[in-house]
């Protein structure tokens, strides 16, 4: 084993050290010979899981695109550093920007903090979020970003606080259930706030399937 392979194994052990999120959310998979898309399994600050139908041998070098929430994008190049079966791949970041790790770090974070430990989807669903204050009430029009069986992470303008209790009404559905803010920031100008939520008594309000954590 030469030393340049050591290194990327340390490497990878030490990234394997930040927690990994369960995620599914596409990512588009840059190569020499073109493009493709998968899908991530879980996602942590170092690297992803990522389950693709091209697989690529480990060692090799590829460019990844995946988006977060409120239209922020990632891209990076990455190395392979295990292939596993069902078309898995392991890989490692290797040129985040500083930026774009703060992001990514960020948006970890929520995750982990809104929820219980379970998969997450990308999806895009339109929802209200109401609250009732003494005898005033506030109504807002949100979008999901993040679903999982317990909750998820919407965008959304409104003075809606954290511990705070709200109505996520989802029209689509025709169900609504109360919920807890389990984390707030702001992610832009006109008081656009992500909201990482999650239900108090729903098991799964969303009627999907969510795959078990990898």
């Amino acid at each position: 084993m030469d030393a340049n392979t050591l290194s990327t194994q340390e490497q990878y052990s030490a990234s394997r050290r930040f927690p990994r999120v369960p995620l599914k959310t596409p990512v588009e998979v840059w190569t020499a010979t073109g493009n493709v898309v998968g899908e991530t399994e879980n996602v942590s600050a170092g690297g992803m899981l990522l389950r693709c139908q091209q697989m690529f041998g480990r060692g090799a070098q590829i460019t990844v695109l995946f988006n977060l929430s409120a239209g922020f994008s990632v891209q990076t190049s990455c190395t392979v550093v295990h292939t596993l079966s069902d078309s898995r791949m392991g890989l490692q970041f290797l040129d985040l920007s500083h930026h774009s790790q703060a992001e990514l770090n960020e948006f970890l974070l929520e995750l982990l903090s809104y929820t219980r430990r379970g998969m997450r989807i990308d999806k895009r669903l339109v929802v209200t979020v109401c609250v009732q204050r003494g005898e005033g009430y506030q109504e807002e029009l949100g979008e999901t970003v993040m679903l999982s069986q317990h909750g998820g992470l919407l965008v959304c303008r409104g003075n809606f606080q954290e511990e705070e209790d709200v109505s996520i009404y989802w029209p689509a559905g025709k169900r609504s259930a109360i919920a807890r803010i389990a984390h707030r920031r702001a992610v832009g100008p006109s008081g656009l706030v992500e909201l990482g939520f999650e239900f108090r008594n729903e098991e799964n309000f969303w009627g999907l399937e969510f795959p078990r954590d990898s």
